[in-house]
């Protein structure tokens, strides 16, 4: 074979074997990135799962039953709480479950809704922000009482399960004006 006809034969096969390799690497792109959307809408179902869990679990909290709620949390030392009763940052899961003790006994016969603001899921990271509205009777009270809250709840993964590290809410619904 001349030469000339060698190098066309080669380059022929280099073509083909090149178009070969990019068709094989887009299939496994496409595998890759089918495989990543599965695995998102797992991480989607299963917070959309907990987020259930969490709304039913503050409706016993707001019951005075804080068992429930406390049961979704990290316990890791660098959980924290910031919550919509005011007081200081707690930190640690010791802390935050003694705060949300106290939180329980705060309420009685309550009830509540929430309306979901925006939602993020990561990896093993998500957060919701949502306002929440409660309305119970303070404990020995006959009273009802309405609290609004704006809250974000921050989740990570722990050993396939998302878990509460950090809640913040405040009752600062309303526009405050500029000082």
């Amino acid at each position: 074979m001349p030469g000339q006809m060698k190098r066309a034969v080669l380059a022929g096969m280099v073509l083909v074997w090149s178009a070969l390799a990019v068709g094989s690497a887009s299939l496994t792109a496409v595998s890759v990135a089918s495989q990543s959307q599965e695995l998102l809408s797992g991480r989607e179902a299963a917070f959309d799962k907990t987020l259930a869990q969490v709304e039913a679990a503050q409706v016993e909290l707001v019951r005075g039953r804080p068992g429930a709620f406390k049961a979704l949390w990290s316990n890791r030392d660098d959980v924290t709480l910031t919550g919509g009763l005011g007081g200081a940052i707690e930190k640690g899961w010791a802390n935050v479950s003694r705060r949300l003790d106290w939180v329980s006994s705060q309420y009685a016969d309550g009830s509540r809704e929430h309306h979901e603001v925006v939602r993020f899921i990561g990896q093993d990271v998500a957060y919701v922000v949502q306002r929440e509205i409660i309305r119970f009777r303070v404990p020995g009270q006959t009273a009802r009482v309405t609290q609004e809250l704006r809250a974000v709840m921050v989740f990570r993964l722990e050993s396939g399960a998302w878990r509460i590290s950090h809640r913040q809410a405040d009752s600062q619904t309303t526009k405050q004006p500029g000082r």
